[in-house]
């Protein structure tokens, strides 16, 4: 993964937490501090004027996936899936961030650049957004993401905050996506191939690698339009810290004293068994495995869960999953068998 660790990390920014970072075009200070989000969740959120928000956010990655393209579709909805978290499903503006490395010719970077192009482009006009600028650099190895933002209403964000005691806990992508596609790689290494022949086929792990590729594409969109039909307390997006490590961040930021207990890992199919004969190297078990465009860890009421399940799947023909509940607490993520 290409996350730096958490903690580092959350410290490493708590300095940009100071109500000081408030500017003339937001509101008071006061009215700032109770109603900006700053470091540690998956956008910043900064009151203006009028009753209107900024929320802003901006991500990259380096190349999982050998298919230029394909690479761009997923930064595009990773970059955009911190928004969806927020229950926000217009993109105001989207700009594309490029790193390529120097040792590539001038013929490999045109041919790169304008697949990784069309590929971020291709879902952000799925997502209805518009790209309208970036930047582009030479780096020592390829990157890609950008930037995101949105002014919107505060009734059409969902805050990450307000998960309520007796919340169902809902996942609307699988996990196992780092092991996919490192696995993928693998079947051009017969060394590395040869290491888990015993518990998984080359024809498996194809099969493995596309049910990894469709989600790490597919945009959590309509799961944040749905957030909102199905009265959504909080939600953060699973990314490069694993199931655990957001849960964690985001039981931290509500405001009621609660745990969440999580007692389900839906998981690529045939990922768990490699894992496990690999001694548990990718962590999946300990829901912490890294994640790449993963999907929405939603908190919403217990008799809503199969009404967005059921909608779910009618709009878009994907499975979700109760893989836990909210219960009082002092703010701990705890697995349970």
């Amino acid at each position: 993964g290409c996350k730096i660790p958490q903690r580092f990390l959350l410290k490493l920014l708590e300095v940009f937490n100071s109500p000081n970072s408030a500017k003339d075009h937001c509101l008071s200070s006061t009215s700032f501090d109770k109603e900006a989000i700053g470091v540690g969740v998956d956008c910043a959120l900064v009151p203006l004027r009028n009753g209107l928000n900024l929320v802003q956010t901006t991500d990259f990655l380096y190349p999982i996936v050998e298919d230029p393209f394909k690479m761009g579709q997923i930064a595009c909805a990773n970059v955009l899936s911190d928004l969806y978290a927020f229950g926000i499903t217009s993109v105001d503006n989207l700009l594309m961030i490029v790193g390529l490395p120097w040792e590539m010719s001038s013929q490999e970077r045109d041919v790169t650049l304008g697949l990784l192009r069309d590929g971020f482009k291709e879902r952000a006009t799925q997502a209805g957004a518009t790209i309208r600028g970036g930047d582009t650099k030479f780096n020592a190895w390829l990157m890609l993401g950008g930037v995101a933002t949105s002014i919107v209403k505060s009734p059409d964000i969902i805050r990450p905050s307000n998960a309520k005691i007796g919340d169902a806990i809902l996942l609307t992508k699988p996990l196992g996506t780092h092991l996919a596609t490192t696995l993928h790689r693998w079947t051009t290494d017969a060394e590395k191939l040869a290491s888990v022949n015993a518990v998984i086929t080359k024809s498996e792990i194809e099969i493995s690698y596309n049910m990894a590729l469709n989600s790490m594409i597919h945009l959590n969109r309509t799961a944040a339009h749905l957030m909102h039909l199905f009265e959504a307390h909080a939600a953060t997006d699973i990314t490069g810290y694993g199931l655990i490590g957001h849960a964690e961040t985001l039981i931290k930021f509500q405001n009621d004293s609660v745990d969440f207990i999580i007692d389900k890992l839906p998981i690529i199919k045939n990922m768990l068994k490699v894992d496990t004969f690999l001694g548990g190297k990718f962590k999946l078990l300990e829901g912490r495995a890294i994640e790449t465009s993963g999907g929405l860890l939603v908190c919403l009421p217990l008799e809503n869960v199969e009404k967005f399940q059921n909608a779910l799947m009618e709009k878009e023909n994907w499975e979700s999953w109760q893989i836990g509940h909210v219960v009082q607490g002092n703010r701990q993520v705890k697995l349970i068998d």
